[in-house]
């Protein structure tokens, strides 16, 4: 005789809130073993109630060697409310941290009179033997798409994407629209940090992808040099040189070269489908 469900008067314990959820309580009849008890609330229990989905199912033996089992399935909900197919966008404009050794512009020395002081050339925490720098706040527009995918799109060669663009600069240049709202973003602006994804319980997918945004740069002036061109995640760094400053009598460090470099592999992010 197949397993069969019925629900117990005592169902129904529910809560609301932030995340509404509902238990409903079934007493399992004629069940050969846990597999089959298991089975059978799986199959006969609604897959959704009062449009929150169903979370989980667990059965208890009543008694010792017994076909009768408690069953217990939970539901909650708050994926259940995303369409499949529907994508949202969260952001943050806060920045980055960079250290520099350059300043943009030099405002003032202030000195005792008589002294001569030297030109630093906007070279920032100068020594005898290095430039110090220091850190700033740099422009980093940070922000995630989350994505509700069809079982049919989370294919494993779609997942190897999300693998293997990771950590990878826009090759192209790529634009994201989300609810009306469209970013773009020229080649080598867009940084992809990665992805997290789950299974919901209607056999959809719930991924979030994760991104960072640098603005390119041209024209960038560092002491008397002017670097021509930067993208948004290469990386400039200076190098000094001993300069003697016959007016304040000492050695000073100035801008020798200005050096960029590329530190990110870059792929087609439209891969994505973002």
């Amino acid at each position: 005789m197949a397993a069969t469900i019925v629900e117990k008067a005592e169902s129904r314990a529910a809560s609301q809130g932030d995340q509404n959820s509902i238990e409903l309580q079934y007493s399992v009849m004629e069940a050969a073993d846990e597999a089959a008890a298991l089975a059978a609330l799986i199959a006969q229990s609604p897959a959704t109630w009062n449009g929150l989905v169903r979370k989980n199912c667990r059965v208890e033996p009543v008694g010792d060697g017994s076909s009768y089992w408690n069953g217990t399935v939970a539901y909650g909900g708050a994926t259940s409310t995303r369409q499949t197919g529907t994508q949202t966008l969260s952001f943050d404009t806060t920045g980055g941290t960079q250290h520099i050794t350059q300043a943009k512009e030099h405002i003032s020395t202030t000195y005792y009179e008589g002294d001569t002081p030297p030109d630093f050339q906007g070279a920032i925490g100068v020594t005898d033997d290095s430039v110090e720098g220091c850190d700033i706040t740099v422009p980093v527009f940070s922000f995630s798409v989350t994505k509700y995918m069809s079982k049919a799109a989370m294919t494993s060669e779609y997942v190897g994407y999300l693998f293997t663009l990771t950590g990878k600069t826009n090759s192209e240049a790529v634009s994201i629209t989300v609810n009306g709202l469209t970013l773009s973003f020229a080649v080598g602006e867009l940084l992809f940090l990665g992805a997290s994804g789950s299974a919901r319980g209607d056999d959809s997918w719930e991924v979030t992808f994760r991104f960072a945004a640098s603005p390119n740069a041209t024209d960038i002036p560092v002491g008397g040099i002017t670097v021509p061109a930067k993208g948004g995640w290469e990386y400039l760094w200076v190098q000094y040189k001993d300069a003697k400053d016959t007016g304040a009598n000492c050695v000073l460090k100035k801008p020798k070269r200005v050096i960029v470099d590329r530190v990110y592999d870059s792929g087609n992010l439209a891969l994505l489908e973002c």
